[in-house]
């Protein structure tokens, strides 16, 4: 069903977005001190392009985590439109990629919430594709676990090759 894919997809996006923000933040930590990982950057610019009054740093992480919280969730509302996959790993992966290109190649400079990526730091754009990666593998690894599991059926040994 449809609507029911949706959902999953949903939680699943939701539940994804738990290891790659561990991911973003160790990436920030060693490779791009002193730069706000990604989401933070797009929230503080849109504020900025908003005309919004500046926030306590800690009204800003709130904010910045809500906001990347509910992308994650809106976004893999979107990969449960396409259903179950033969290969769920690797279209989580590919279509993790597309989300990072789709928003940091594209719409976000174009509103200019991120810069583009050869204007940026480098580490933080690593962080920032290797934590879409992440995301996608555990989003349809969730979404298959969901998908297999619904109805109160087990998932069988190697469901992961299926």
């Amino acid at each position: 069903m449809p609507g029911e894919n949706v959902i999953k997809g949903a939680f699943s996006g939701l539940v994804a977005t738990v290891p790659m923000t561990v991911v973003m933040k160790l990436f920030q930590r060693n490779a791009h001190p002193g730069h706000r990982v990604a989401p933070s950057e797009v929230v503080r610019r849109a504020a900025r392009v908003l005309h919004l009054r500046r926030d306590s740093e800690e009204k800003h992480k709130a904010v910045a985590g809500v906001a990347h919280f509910a992308f994650g969730a809106a976004s893999g509302s979107g990969f449960g439109l396409a259903g179950p996959a033969r290969h769920p790993v690797l279209k989580g992966v590919l279509y993790g990629v597309s989300v990072y290109a789709a928003s940091y190649l594209g719409y976000l400079p174009g509103m200019r919430l991120m810069p583009k990526p050869h204007h940026d730091s480098k580490g933080r754009q690593v962080a920032t594709l290797a934590s879409h990666v992440v995301w996608g593998a555990v989003l349809a690894l969730t979404f298959k676990v969901l998908a297999d599991g619904w109805n109160g059926s087990k998932p069988q040994l190697g469901w992961w090759q299926n």
